[in-house]
């Protein structure tokens, strides 16, 4: 609780942190021993920070004196968190990453450097020292199948000494400007005082360009015709006794009915590169029969694999090559194509006669086409670029990008080393790119979440173990129909939030209220705008909110996948489609204080204070009853002060002290509790409000008058 009398009263509600679930104390934090003293004075700490899209940070805080690092957090996120952090000091240095997604997010612990986190000394203990691993949480993705049509993520790179500050930030953002076309553009931006130099790799991480490659350290190779590396990396044909690659295989000779072109056995009799002879290849629309070239007859017939195939009824070329309606059905359903437009799928003959392909279980499974590309762009101090806008006719999906990033000019080399012989601070961006899965053109429905409004009972913003919530999904039909007497249920069906420990452990959440109907939801206009992410409608909300339960043990600062089930009409037709989505759950012990847009009135003290004396601010916090000391708790920061009487913010540093080497230093320290000794004598008479930032997280509001 604060003080009473000569203490400093910042009367905000419940200042006491509550935990919702006893025994556990910070679950996704980790107190560190980083200058092998024996006792855990650093901390690394992993937190959810919002429902949709899930927001995540990455914290690593020395605190050892006189100490520096550079560290691999493999285990903070997809991609892991890269970087290094200052000379260490009482109150702590550190940096922090934030990432957001839509996907799914699971845990787990890491044992070692490789799956963990581990630091290097580079100053006070003897370079090259290495500290961990430590076991810190840790979080990865599942696959979760949402699509996007409206929305942006957005990942930054934060430095904290005195006070914290956003050193670069990348936006992947998609907009659905009309029913035809969705749009997607990306945004870095340089928020330090230096140039800095950003490079991003192509994603997913080790893709390669074209279909059939092999990622060989950093070189993509075609493990099928490569004679270096056919069939594997490294594996090389005998070329001085006539060997070459086929089909990843080191031959002699072509097999009986192939001919060798090009160093490549191919089969001339219906081989379109290679049609009736090495080198002749049919043109446009043409396939490969008997040795001949047969032009397909359009406008019905399209070349496909070298079949000729209608798009609007062939299930396995709905509406483009390789459009397989198959693969949007479960394993009792078959695919079928609707005019070229959208697959559904049918009820499978169980007569019918089934067919596996034989499996090639000798060649590795090959890497991932590249979906977004690399680059690098050097981004001069407080500007920001925006990468070209790219007009697409499909949903948006996310692909996992790496982030480099150097403090000037010059980027990482293979080591990640920047031209200033520094580590690149390195964490996950997750872009929004096609899905060529989910079509919107000619489209009447295709649903999408847009945003969550969430309402519990701490009023701090957050889901939380224990926590009853009520929630309203809004949506936005990327399709040209309107949605009419459209209603949804929320299911959640049991999920293993911890699926690499080996061990089968589903959990549950408890949906009270599982249906919710919808006004009208309209279609997206047809528009002949250019590339834009401005959408051209609304989302809608639900007349009533969804009710769900968190069980009090749940393992928090994960995600959990959701599906809403959405049956109405559109054009006098019924409508039946499944939406995924997921949804954030923070850590138990979060501040039940008033949030900054709390629409409460601001509390005050019952009088004021004298102008011109320093006076304590003191703290408690406490979790399922255990108080959260130094090595438990991240501390509290003085964030923002703004004078009410004048209208006007005012310069934190005027109330800075608290008794350190450093006056300026915004954190609480811990001294058998948290106290912060702040001064006065540069403030003016009248009534303040000073916001403070709680576990590195939501931020709470006071207010205090001077006279």
């Amino acid at each position: 609780m604060l003080g009473n009398r000569q203490r400093f009263h910042l009367f905000l509600v419940a200042f006491a942190i509550l935990g919702a679930l006893g025994g556990l104390v910070w679950a996704a934090s980790k107190a560190v021993d980083l200058d092998a003293n024996g006792t855990t004075e650093s901390t690394c700490a992993l937190n959810i920070l919002s429902t949709f899209p899930a927001k995540v940070e990455n914290v690593v805080t020395n605190k050892a004196v006189g100490d520096a690092f550079t560290f691999n957090w493999f285990s903070a996120g997809p991609g892991g968190f890269k970087g290094s952090v200052g000379t260490g000091t009482s109150t702590g240095v550190g940096s922090k990453w934030t990432w957001q997604t839509s996907q799914a997010i699971y845990s787990f612990t890491g044992n070692s450097c490789t799956n963990d986190i581990c630091f290097t000394a580079t100053a006070g203990l003897p370079v090259g020292t290495s500290r961990g691993p430590f076991s810190v949480p840790g979080r990865s993705l599942t696959t979760s199948g949402v699509t996007l049509s409206n929305t942006s993520l957005t990942s930054s790179l934060i430095s904290f000494f005195s006070p914290p500050k956003v050193l670069f930030s990348a936006t992947s953002s998609v907009g659905q400007p009309g029913s035809d076309q969705v749009s997607y553009t990306t945004t870095l931006y340089n928020t330090s005082l230096n140039d800095l130099t950003v490079h991003l790799d192509a994603g997913p991480p080790g893709c390669c360009p074209h279909e059939n490659q092999l990622n060989c350290s950093g070189t993509c190779v075609d493990y099928l015709t490569d004679e270096n590396n056919c069939g594997g990396c490294g594996i090389q044909c005998d070329t001085l006794h006539g060997q070459f690659c086929s089909e990843g295989t080191c031959l002699s000779v072509c097999p009986l009915g192939q001919t060798l072109c090009q160093g490549e056995c191919v089969d001339t009799t219906v081989d379109p590169l290679n049609c009736g002879g090495c080198g002749h290849a049919c043109g446009t629309n043409q396939i490969c029969t008997n040795s001949t070239c047969i032009t397909c007859t359009s406008p019905l017939q399209t070349a496909c694999s070298n079949k000729c195939v209608n798009l609007h009824t062939d299930p396995l070329n709905c509406g483009a090559c390789g459009v397989n309606c198959n693969n949007l059905c479960p394993s009792t359903g078959q695919g079928a194509c609707s005019q070229g437009n959208s697959c559904f799928c049918v009820t499978r003959n169980s007569s019918a006669a089934s067919f596996t392909a034989p499996t090639l279980t000798s060649l590795p499974p090959p890497a991932p086409v590249c979906e977004t590309q690399a680059l690098t762009q050097t981004i001069p101090a407080g500007t920001s670029q925006t990468l070209p806008c790219n007009a697409a006719t499909f949903l948006a999906k996310e692909v996992l990008s790496i982030v480099r990033v150097c403090d000037g000019s010059g980027s990482p080399d293979a080591n990640g080393i920047c031209p200033n012989g520094l580590p690149a601070s390195e964490g996950p961006f997750i872009q929004l790119v096609p899905d060529g899965n989910h079509p919107v053109s000619g489209v009447a429905v295709s649903l999408s979440p847009t945003g969550v409004s969430l309402k519990e009972p701490s009023g701090n913003g957050l889901w939380e173990p224990g926590e009853t919530a009520q929630i309203n999904v809004f949506v936005g039909n990327a399709g040209f129909a309107t949605i009419v007497g459209g209603c949804a249920t929320l299911s959640s069906p049991p999920q293993d939030i911890t699926p690499e420990d080996s061990i089968s452990n589903p959990t549950s959440v408890n949906i009270t209220t599982a249906t919710a109907c919808y006004p009208d939801i309209p279609g997206t206009p047809t528009t002949s705008t250019g590339c834009t992410t401005t959408p051209a409608v609304s989302p809608v909300g639900a007349l009533t909110p969804f009710v769900v339960s968190v069980p009090s043990g749940y393992l928090g600062d994960t995600s959990r996948l959701f599906v809403l089930h959405f049956t109405g009409t559109a054009n006098g037709t019924p409508i039946s489609e499944d939406v995924p989505l997921t949804l954030g759950i923070a850590g138990s012990c979060v501040a039940a204080l008033i949030p900054d847009d709390d629409p409460r009135p601001l509390p005050f003290p019952p009088k004021p204070f004298a102008l011109g004396k320093t006076r304590p601010m003191k703290l408690s916090m406490s979790c399922g009853g255990l108080n959260l000391d130094a090595s438990l708790a991240l501390p509290p920061q003085i964030v923002a002060l703004f004078n009410l009487t004048t209208n006007q913010s005012v310069d934190i540093t005027k109330v800075n002290l608290n008794d350190s080497a450093n006056p300026f230093d915004p954190f609480f320290r811990f001294n058998s509790g948290w106290i912060y000794n702040t001064r006065t004598k540069d403030l003016t008479r009248g009534k303040y409000k000073i916001t403070l930032q709680i576990a590195g997280k939501k931020k709470y509001v006071g207010g205090f008058e001077l006279n």
